[in-house]
């Protein structure tokens, strides 16, 4: 739409029931690769990291010769273990590389030492080839800033321009319709992954044995969707909500009453940091918020913006 490129193509990794190629339109077109470790169900701890090691260099081949034959003006790389691989491709092709990480790569959840130090490694190592960095939030962009002596870092947050914001709000009632919630009780909202890596284990137990007439409604996928599934059979308050369509969310989120971010553990600098999609989608839904305060970057702006 700002006449920078006349198409953009996305490669992905194929999960099953997707196409292989996709058109989204005449000017989008997604790639999706299968590797060796999508071939293969083994439950063997060792051969399945040696398959997806396998897996993450067959990636960044197949994905080499994707950028050598599209020849693209620019390469958006979103992680960092693609990030060596567009290093190269950007040389290839003359191409501007923009960086694009989902989050802290070097400090996220669930690197060991080991990988940490080798995460560091690299992106040190590579940043340097980088045109423009784009993170989620200004803690982020400064982190970068400082740690990598550049300027050439640049805050886009994850929340659209519309219209509708600058109008009045019309909340639904769908949420309560569908699970036949009293007009007086309050309805908390969870969406995203379902998993215990997202502090929704201890959501779903603390609905378990608080007050009836608050009720926890998660909308969205996870590896704990049958531990949710089997609290609300047993639970007149907790409730399960696959999925929506993305332009869905708001007509369902706008009709509970309070929005959940929680996570009751030790967290990782870049979950400090974060600023996930759902915390834009509770403010443009008109809900208020709550927020564990090791979240430090969403607790200061809660508390900041009253």
């Amino acid at each position: 739409e700002l006449g920078l490129v006349n198409e953009v193509q996305i490669v992905g990794i194929w999960k099953r029931g997707l196409n292989f190629i996709e058109n989204i339109d005449s000017n989008r077109k997604i790639i999706r690769i299968k590797t060796v470790f999508q071939r293969f169900n083994i439950s063997n701890l060792v051969l399945k990291k040696i398959l997806l090691l396998s897996g993450v260099i067959e990636l960044n081949f197949k994905f080499f010769f994707i950028i050598l034959n599209y020849k693209p003006i620019f390469i958006s790389c979103h992680n960092l273990i693609l990030l060596p691989v567009c290093v190269l491709g950007k040389f290839l092709t003359k191409a501007q590389l923009i960086y694009v990480p989902h989050e802290l790569e070097t400090e996220k959840t669930g690197l060991n030492r080991f990988y940490k130090s080798l995460y560091k490694i690299l992106e040190r190592f590579f940043f340097k080839f980088i045109d423009k960095t784009i993170v989620v939030c200004q803690p982020i962009a400064d982190w970068y800033k400082m740690s990598y002596n550049t300027n050439e870092v640049f805050v886009l947050r994850n929340v659209p321009i519309k219209s509708e914001v600058s109008q009045p709000l019309n909340k639904s009632t769908i949420l309560r319709d569908e699970f036949k919630i009293a007009e007086n009780d309050i309805v908390f909202i969870y969406q995203g992954n379902i998993d215990k890596a997202r502090g929704c284990k201890d959501i779903i137990d603390i609905f378990k044995i608080c007050q009836k007439n608050k009720h926890l409604v998660m909308m969205g996928y996870g590896e704990l969707v049958p531990y949710l599934q089997e609290a609300s059979f047993t639970c007149s308050n907790i409730h399960y909500k696959p999925a929506v369509p993305i332009e869905r969310i708001l007509d369902y989120t706008s009709s509970a009453n309070i929005g959940l971010i929680f996570l009751p553990f030790d967290i990782s600098l870049s979950y400090k940091l974060s600023m996930p999609n759902k915390f834009f989608e509770y403010t443009l839904s008109g809900l208020p918020i709550v927020v564990s305060d090791n979240l430090e970057y969403l607790s200061n702006e809660i508390a900041n913006n009253n």
